[in-house]
């Protein structure tokens, strides 16, 4: 088996085995089904039975890593009482509202005895602030997580609880000092937006920037949601392709073309921005393929998707086992990623779409109708948020959100400089986010939703035939169980 061929099993079967424990199968069960299904592999692809094994070896391998970290979360769960008095580390950057603060606390000292994997939550009064690294001493009653979604949302971020309102005292930071000097970065950020924008705008560009929602409120959330426009404030693929290609670009002029020079600056640039954004899985996933495909590039090597694909799953799985089944985000990350890659070929079969249009309006037109139709299900059955005009409420704000991100950008960079050159670049950046907002509006007023209820066996019958599809039409999924590679020029 050639060496990307395996790599490509191997990262499936390990991230496949963290999906079924996720979902409930145990360790002998996930194993069992991984042997059958190299069974079923060797008899239907008719392939050799030690080839078969590594995904089967690989699958039980993830099995038993994510019943590892779930034994972990179910013993931190049980050690917590009603009241606790508790001594711990925030080591995350909270968030904060007008009327509350909420922050994550990896726990020292639990009732005085030390302790280790357990994970609870703050929510206090805004005052007094707490930072990055503080080390805070509270004694409350603990809320356990609840048997909901939000109940999944904690146990993926590996929280056994909630503390509301408890009395506490920050003792001291020992925060990392690049950490702080990255949030000091967000707080400047933050600063430039709101000097030079409206409230409404400023937390607009914040969120297409660095993925942060915090300030948005609950009526512009519903209108995103329902606009079917909720990815535009993610770090999707897209936007990280729009980053590289703006630093890139940069790099290339102060480089004078040198182009190892431009990858090696670019990506660090890239890592840094990464780490700013607070480590976002979407980021993360789109990072770390657009550094492959650019790799790729410098080295003249062939480029695989898949196994680009494959090997983001397998890091984000080590970070956190919990994530392809609990992380919602991770979910539609890959599945509109996987989408554009394999079934926007599909449309292209269509007269419709073989010619690029105005602002390559329609091959916007059908990345984004290619990414829909991979996360319709997930959206439908978590959110009841679809909405038919979310295709042409896309393609208007797409065409738009590179010059945004390019201005947003020259702003925060020209007023950390000079306050009058930010205010000259914001007035066009401005008129353009001012634009995307009544885009979103519009599109919300004039929302047709679609959110039927859809079983199980309705959803796998869905995948089934975007599957076949794209073993049908897409010249993208030639050999793919075999070999799937573009040589990069």
């Amino acid at each position: 088996m050639p060496l990307y061929n395996a790599f490509f099993w191997g990262a499936s079967g390990f991230v496949m085995g963290a999906i079924l424990g996720g979902v409930g199968l145990s360790l002998l069960a996930t194993g069992v089904l991984a042997l059958l299904g190299a069974g079923c592999a060797v008899a239907l692809l008719r392939i050799r039975f030690l080839v078969a094994l590594l995904p089967a070896l690989t699958c039980t391998l993830g099995g038993f890593y994510y019943a590892l970290d779930d034994a972990r979360y179910h013993e931190a769960l049980q050690s917590v009482s009603d009241h606790v008095v508790i001594e711990g580390y925030v080591y995350e950057e909270p968030r904060r509202g007008d009327r509350h603060q909420s922050a994550r606390v990896r726990v020292h000292t639990l009732n005085g005895a030390p302790t280790t994997h357990l994970r609870l939550t703050l929510y206090t009064e805004p005052h007094p602030p707490i930072r990055y690294g503080d080390i805070v001493r509270a004694e409350c009653r603990v809320a356990p997580p609840p048997q909901d979604s939000f109940g999944r949302y904690m146990a993926n971020h590996r929280l056994a609880g909630t503390l509301f309102y408890p009395s506490f005292e920050i003792v001291s930071n020992e925060g990392n000092a690049f950490m702080r000097m990255l949030g000091d970065a967000r707080t400047d950020i933050r600063a430039v937006l709101n000097r030079h924008f409206t409230q409404s705008e400023s937390a607009f560009l914040h969120g297409i920037l660095l993925g942060d929602r915090d300030e948005f409120s609950r009526e512009f959330l519903d209108k995103l949601s329902h606009s079917g426009t909720m990815h535009v404030t993610a770090l999707s693929g897209l936007h990280m392709a729009i980053i590289v290609f703006i630093f890139a670009a940069v790099y290339r002029r102060v480089f004078l073309g040198r182009e190892g020079y431009t990858f090696g600056a670019t990506f660090i640039t890239i890592t840094l921005f990464v780490a700013l954004t607070g480590f976002k899985v979407s980021a993360m996933r789109a990072s770390m393929m657009a550094f492959l495909v650019a790799l790729a590039k410098n080295t003249s090597r062939s480029y695989n998707p898949r196994n680009a694909l494959a090997l983001a799953a397998l890091i984000l799985t080590l970070i956190n086992p919990k994530a392809p089944v609990f992380d919602i985000g991770f979910q539609l990350s890959f599945l509109a990623t996987i989408s554009i890659i394999y079934f926007a070929p599909v449309l292209q079969h269509f007269s419709f779409f073989k010619t690029e249009g105005v602002f390559a309006w329609r091959s916007i037109c059908a990345i984004t109708l290619s990414a829909q139709l991979a996360v319709l299900p997930i959206t439908v059955t978590h959110f009841s948020n679809f909405s038919f005009s979310m295709l042409p409420a896309n393609i208007a704000l797409l065409i738009v959100l590179p010059v945004i991100m390019v201005g947003g950008f020259l702003t925060v960079g020209a007023g950390l400089v000079s306050p009058s050159l930010a205010e000259v670049v914001s007035v066009p950046t401005s008129f353009l986010i001012q634009y995307a907002l009544r885009v979103i509006e519009l599109f919300y007023a004039w929302r047709l939703p679609f959110n039927p209820e859809l079983s199980a066996l309705l959803i796998a019958l869905y995948y089934m035939l975007m599957l076949i599809l794209i073993m049908r039409y897409s010249p993208m999924a030639t050999n793919f169980f075999l070999h799937h590679g573009s040589r990069t020029s």
